[in-house]
């Protein structure tokens, strides 16, 4: 759905956690996300990268102009209110 308004909403962030590469469930996806010119993070936790939450944090949005969807773990979810950011879960 935004990638059909993305004129609209601007920038385009993924920010896909896992333990590692075997986890990607939606690998293809990936590669048809960034060739759209989303910035696609895969945060892989086994290899050392940081949670999508600290990831989050550390790519430091503008809460005021961020929103973020939200499906999994809901740490990530409490992590992204705290930035005071308007978050859906499990949509």
């Amino acid at each position: 759905v935004l990638l059909g308004i993305r004129d609209e909403v601007g920038a385009l962030s993924l920010f896909y956690g896992v333990r590692d590469d075997t986890y990607v469930a939606i690998a293809g996806e990936l590669d048809h996300f960034r060739a759209a010119g989303v910035a696609v993070h895969l945060q892989r936790s086994a290899l050392g990268d940081p949670y999508v939450q600290d990831a989050i944090r550390t790519a430091a949005p503008d809460p005021a102009r961020t929103a973020f969807v939200v499906a999994g773990h809901p740490e990530v979810a409490e992590a992204l209110r705290a930035l005071s950011a308007p978050v859906v879960e499990n949509f």
